[in-house]
C-alpha cells in the first residue's frame, strides 16, 4: 500500500446543535423529530435546512446558507469578536404530535461555544455538554396510566379561545409543573404523581390506600397576547415570547363565570386524585375563563 500524502486540511465547524428533552419522561429524544432552520430575509424565509442527528442525540446542521465561510474557518477566526451574525428561524415539529410545535428567531453563529441554549449560570467558555431544549406536551399526546394529568381549555369572557397561554400547577414546597395551551386554548400538564401526602397511616402507604391519595394544587395562568409575536411563514408565535409570559404576574381566572357574578382570582384551587385526570374549568362551563394581562388587546 502506498503512503498517502496530505496536501491540505479543511476544518469544518458545526455551527448549531441542540438536544431535545422530553420533560414528562426526563429523557433526551433520539431521531424522529423534524428540526429545521430557515434563513430569515425579513419579508420571507429561505428554504428549510433539515437537521441530522448524531450518535449523541444532537440535532445538528451543516452547510447552512450564509454561513459557509464560518463553517470552514479556523478556530482562531471564529474566536474573533464580534462576528457577523445571520438571522434564522428555528422550527421543531413532532410528526407523532406528542409535543407542541416550536418556532423561534435566532442569529448564527451563536455568541458562545457548544450546544443551544446556554444556561444563564454557565461559564462563558462552557461547551454545555448537558444543555437541553425542553419540549412541552401537546393535548394529543397519549398518556400512560401512571401519569398524573391536569387538563382543560382556556377561553376569554366572550367565549373566544385563549391560545398559547403559559400555565403552572403549584403543589407547594417548590413543586411546580409548567406547560402551554395550544392554538385553540387547549392544554394538558402531564407529570409524575407527587410524593405521598403527609398524614397517611402507613409509610410507605399500603397498596389499598394508593387509590385514595389526593393532592391539592393551585393553577396559575399567564396569558399575555402582546407577547404572541407570530413568525411569518411558520404560523407559530415566537417561543421566546411565550416563555416571557412566566415572568409576568398571573392573569385573573374565574371560578364562577363573570356573567354569574364571578369575581377574578389570581389562581384556581384544584384537587388531583390518583388515577383521575383533573379538569380545570369555570363552574357551569366547559372552559376555564381567563382575563388577558393588563395592556394586552
Amino acid at each position: 500500500m502506498s503512503d498517502v500524502q496530505v496536501l491540505e486540511r479543511l476544518p469544518t465547524v458545526t455551527l448549531f446543535g441542540m438536544r431535545l428533552f422530553d420533560l414528562l419522561r426526563a429523557l433526551t429524544l433520539p431521531a424522529g423529530m423534524t428540526v429545521t432552520l430557515r434563513q430569515d430575509h425579513g419579508a420571507r424565509l429561505g428554504p428549510a435546512q433539515h437537521a441530522f442527528v448524531t450518535a449523541r442525540r444532537v440535532y445538528a446542521f451543516q452547510r447552512l446558507p450564509g454561513l459557509r465561510d464560518f463553517e470552514n474557518a479556523s478556530p482562531a477566526a471564529l474566536a474573533q469578536s464580534p462576528l457577523p451574525r445571520v438571522p434564522y428561524v428555528l422550527e421543531i415539529r413532532d410528526p407523532d404530535a406528542r409535543f407542541l410545535p416550536v418556532a423561534l428567531r435566532l442569529s448564527l453563529p451563536l455568541p458562545y461555544p457548544g450546544l443551544f441554549p446556554r444556561g444563564a449560570s454557565e461559564p462563558a467558555d462552557s461547551l454545555g455538554g448537558d444543555r437541553r431544549f425542553p419540549l412541552y406536551a401537546a393535548p394529543s399526546r397519549t398518556m400512560a396510566t401512571w401519569d398524573a394529568v391536569i387538563a382543560g381549555q382556556l377561553s376569554q369572557a366572550d367565549g373566544s379561545p385563549a391560545p398559547h397561554a403559559a400555565l403552572e400547577a403549584d403543589f407547594g414546597n417548590g413543586l411546580i409543573h409548567q406547560g402551554f395551551a395550544d392554538a385553540s386554548g387547549t392544554f394538558v400538564l402531564p407529570f409524575a404523581y407527587p410524593p405521598a401526602p403527609p398524614g397517611g397511616s402507613t409509610s410507605p402507604p399500603a397498596p389499598e390506600s394508593l387509590a385514595d391519595m389526593e393532592w391539592p394544587f393551585s393553577l396559575r395562568v399567564h396569558y399575555d397576547p402582546a407577547l404572541h409575536d407570530e413568525i411569518n411563514g411558520t404560523g407559530l408565535p415566537d417561543h421566546l415570547g411565550l416563555l416571557e409570559q412566566f415572568l409576568s404576574p398571573p392573569s385573573n381566572l374565574f371560578a364562577i363565570a363573570p356573567d354569574q357574578g364571578g369575581v377574578p382570582v389570581p389562581f384556581l384551587p384544584g384537587l388531583l386524585r390518583r388515577g383521575q385526570d383533573s379538569i380545570a374549568r369555570t363552574a357551569g362551563l366547559s372552559t376555564l375563563v381567563v382575563q388577558p394581562a393588563t395592556g394586552s388587546p
